[in-house]
């Protein structure tokens, strides 16, 4: 018997809340709270309920430190298996799988520290994993919770001794998707 399969496209807005790693103990930076929207499509197996969910989201990270907001706009673009599991009221998923983001806009934050004033850089990609799950309701909307981790050094601190520190993305996410 073949496997039938369906291809949706649609429509996806969220909520980010990031912070950064930093390889060395410069500073201890809060959560920013930044949105994340964009297109996204799924291609699912509907025998196995088994799937690939690619996407296209302009999403905003970075990090509140002493009250000011450091941000880095993104374009990301996540790969993630998808595995669905059919409930009465809707269908239970489970994503996970690489992104990639190009940096744009302003990339470079001016005396983040005290310390030294540094000047970080965000690079311009970013390169990591990412995990999450959800519920999809009347077969068209997705509610979503998401976890991504940089694995690459997607900003690199230069501090006014000569010293280069990097640190990495982390960010959870929120989601709303509309499936077409």
């Amino acid at each position: 018997m073949p496997v039938q399969a369906q291809f949706r496209y649609g429509v996806k807005a969220g909520m980010n809340i990031s912070t950064l790693h930093f390889n060395k103990d410069l500073v201890s930076p809060d959560a920013l709270v930044g949105y994340q929207m964009g297109l996204t499509s799924e291609w699912m197996s509907q025998r196995k309920h088994i799937g690939v969910e690619l996407s296209a989201l302009f999403s905003q990270k970075g990090i509140t430190y002493h009250s000011k907001r450091y941000t880095a706009n993104y374009i990301g673009i996540p790969l993630n298996f998808k595995w669905r599991y059919r409930l009465l009221f809707g269908d239970l998923f489970l994503t996970a799988g690489p992104y990639v983001a190009f940096s744009i806009g302003e990339k470079e934050w001016d005396k983040i520290s005290v310390n030294g004033s540094p000047r970080t850089t965000a690079k311009d990609l970013d390169f990591g994993v990412n995990a999450g799950a959800g519920i999809l309701i009347l077969n068209h909307f997705q509610v979503g919770l998401g976890y991504g981790l940089g694995l690459t050094d997607g900003y690199e601190v230069k501090r006014t001794s000569g010293l280069k520190s990097y640190a990495q993305n982390r960010n959870w996410n929120i989601s709303v998707t509309y499936l077409f």
